[in-house]
């Protein structure tokens, strides 16, 4: 009797288990696989940062200045490759991308797509306004800025336009050939007083986040 006992509890366990239901695994999370990297000449020597060496990686920021209804708010976009352990970095803008900020805090995904993908040969323009601007700190810390009040040689081109979305965002992830001359001013609100670096092939891998 004890075995048909153990025999019929050892069935009703196995039954209990076989009734459990199955573990349902849930699908992984998408994720942008967001790269950073630049490289070029300024003046004669070549620079190259790459993300995860010495720290690089990119930083991607927005200027948004908001009107009332009735007014085009807009968007200026940057895309900066730089670290926390080493002075030099290198940074892009782009604006403007108008919106109406009264609908929602940022401009719509589908706007965000058509700005970059209209704008793939912007001109330069003083601090990105309406166009493209170049950024470079060197290694004392000094910032060289390009500008559109110069006739030097300036040229741009974004390509590989890629837009992709996850849990931390939305991304237009890109690719810009560009060279130029960048200015610092040697004596603060002197424009005539400046020195200068000329960048040259150079290649900067990035992406700007809506």
């Amino acid at each position: 009797m004890k075995l048909l006992n153990s025999t019929i509890a050892a069935t009703a366990l196995l039954l209990i288990i076989g009734c459990n239901k199955h573990e349902v695994v849930p699908a992984p999370t998408p994720k942008v696989d967001l790269y950073a990297h630049f490289k070029g000449n300024i003046n004669t020597g070549e620079v190259e940062y790459t993300q995860n060496v010495d720290d690089y990686d990119c930083h991607s920021t927005k200027a948004k200045t908001i009107l009332p209804a009735g007014g085009q708010s807009y968007a200026i976009y940057y895309s900066t490759i730089r670290s926390e352990q080493v002075t030099p970095y290198m940074k892009l803008g782009l604006g403007n991308l108008y919106y109406d900020a009264t609908s929602s805090e940022n401009p719509p995904l589908t706007q965000f797509n058509s700005f970059f993908n209209m704008n793939l040969i912007p001109p330069y323009t003083l601090n990105a306004v309406d166009g493209f601007m170049v950024e470079y700190r060197d290694g004392l810390g000094r910032i060289w800025n390009s500008v559109d009040t110069t006739n030097s040689l300036k040229t741009v081109t974004f390509s590989q336009i890629k837009q992709e979305s996850d849990e931390t965002g939305d991304y237009s992830k890109f690719k810009c050939n560009f060279e130029c001359t960048v200015y610092r001013m040697v004596i603060p609100g002197d424009l005539a007083s400046t020195d200068s670096l000329k960048i040259t092939n150079g290649v900067f891998e990035g992406y700007y986040r809506r």
